[in-house]
């Protein structure tokens, strides 16, 4: 339902309005951005992800790394391209985060998806295909930011 114009005749019908004006006043729509890849959902705006419904419990590293080799799914990638990428800056040796961070995001996948992650031997990894990556818009939700149930009272004004 939208409220697009309100109609008051008195001051009673403001006030007994007044609950559901500002219950629409506080609410907002929003359409979630997903990024899918076969059995894996990520979903940037909270930085989490899921795999066949399951949440990954991912860390914001995590996410980004995840992230970053599914969008680029079939590419392989040095591990200091990746620290560049998803760390932002450069490795100086420290190349083997990289390493640790994906052995915990294949256990975090799970045996049977671990192999989403694959090893690109002495250099890197890179997402495998299929499947490609798609980008998936969800049906915008109604949520309430703030209701308020109180009336305001009408203050005298100073001269």
């Amino acid at each position: 339902m939208s409220l697009d114009v309100l109609l008051l005749t008195d001051e009673d019908d403001f006030e007994s309005a007044l609950p559901t004006l500002l219950s629409f006043a506080h609410t907002t729509r929003r359409a979630r951005l997903m990024l899918k890849f076969g059995d894996l959902t990520l979903y940037p705006e909270r930085l989490s992800g899921s795999v066949g419904g399951r949440d990954l419990g991912l860390t914001p590293t995590e996410f980004r790394l995840l992230s970053f080799l599914v969008q680029q799914a079939g590419r392989e990638f040095t591990r200091t391209r990746l620290m560049h990428e998803v760390w932002g800056y450069d490795c100086n040796g420290r190349v083997r985060t990289v390493d640790v961070h994906v052995r915990r995001l294949r256990a975090k996948l799970g045996a049977q998806y671990d192999s989403m992650v694959d090893t690109f031997r002495g250099a890197g990894y890179m997402a495998v295909t299929p499947p490609r990556p798609r980008w998936v818009v969800a049906a915008p939700t109604l949520t309430a930011v703030r209701t308020s149930t109180t009336t305001p009272v009408a203050e005298p004004i100073a001269q």
